[in-house]
């Protein structure tokens, strides 16, 4: 999508710069990499129990797994925070309008993408006064960057970083990299590109009521399309919603590593470089947008998260599941 396709082009701008210096510029992460702190669970101290020497034959050692070959100049898997912000003063809805965690696997050429509820209310820790006890995700984010005192960029990062943090004390997904994206540029980004062609069926009219959107196969500009990522007329819609941002990322990713994408690169570099705060290096944007190239449609799997694991509890959305919900994460993530 978007937090793939997009930032992974922008590893061309790496051309204009020479030496060394390209060299560096290249494997450096552009931000602040995270710094998380990972409580271990505490592990009973068992009885030691006194036994025997015992002379045991000598059991043949265990096959040798060769290591896969390297996709696209990279191995293993990746854990990384999507967040896309809308820091337009005072327009709702504040702070995180979506986040998602994606699980990139280059081994077997894979994505999985997790959507977590901004609305969904958490335990959170932060340096905001209103981020001491618990907060609806997304709002929890805005309080943190306005909390802090800094430039747009350091903001940014710590209401990033913060997030971050929330999502492995809440639900134990540990993301290595981070990418944010802040919404209020997004229309300008998309209108960039030369928009975005969609197709929109009657099913989803319902939920895109109060707007001028009518089913059938249209090309949407920015204003448009940021529209249609965002309207929810009503709290029923908010699975819709997730629905058309998934489908929208979709079909972003194809437009964004299509060969016609690279002519307007310098374009978005110019116009938007503090659109987007990633600790990511140019070198792993240009693996990811590889890897991406390489997918067929069923090797992304879009996920929500699970209805029986939460549930409004006076008047909060809420987790009230959580072993449901561990079972969940744990066949996406591989928890243990």
């Amino acid at each position: 999508g978007l937090m793939i396709g997009g930032i992974g082009i922008i590893v061309v701008s790496v051309l204009g710069v020479g030496g060394a210096q390209a060299l560096a510029f290249y494997k450096d992460p552009i931000n602040k990499p995270l710094e998380l702190v990972i409580v271990e669970p505490e592990v009973q101290e068992l009885e030691q129990e006194i036994i025997e020497e015992e002379i045991v034959d000598e059991e043949p050692l265990p096959e040798v797994t060769p290591e896969p070959e390297a996709v696209c100049g990279n191995s293993g898997s990746m854990l990384v925070l999507l967040t896309g912000a809308d820091f337009a003063g005072g327009v709702e809805p504040l702070g995180a309008d979506f986040v998602r965690v994606l699980l990139l696997d280059f081994d077997e050429p894979s994505a999985d993408l997790l959507d977590i509820p901004r609305d969904l209310v958490v335990s959170v820790d932060g340096d905001a006064p209103e981020n001491q006890v618990e907060q609806p995700l997304g709002l929890a984010y805005h309080y943190e960057k306005t909390a802090f005192e800094g430039t747009q960029t350091e903001k940014v990062e710590a209401a990033t970083h913060f997030l971050a943090q929330t999502v492995v004390d809440n639900f134990d997904l540990v993301s290595e990299y981070y990418f944010t994206i802040q919404l209020n540029n997004f229309p300008e980004m998309v209108d960039v590109i030369g928009g975005i062609e969609v197709t929109i069926t009657e099913n989803e009219l319902e939920c895109l009521e109060g707007t001028a959107f009518q089913a059938g196969t249209t090309t949407l500009n920015g204003n448009q399309t940021a529209e249609y990522v965002r309207w929810m007329p009503k709290a029923g819609c908010i699975k819709a919603r997730e629905e058309r941002q998934d489908k929208f990322l979709d079909i972003l990713k194809d437009e964004l590593i299509s060969f016609d994408i690279l002519t307007k690169v310098p374009n978005l570099i110019t116009e938007f470089d503090e659109a987007i705060t990633t600790d990511l290096s140019p070198e792993l944007m240009a693996q990811m947008t590889c890897l991406v190239d390489k997918f067929e449609d069923d090797d992304i799997t879009y996920h929500s998260f699970p209805e029986e694991a939460t549930s409004t509890e006076n008047g909060k959305w809420v987790v009230s599941d959580y072993d449901a919900l561990e079972e969940y994460l744990d066949e996406i993530f591989d928890l243990d």
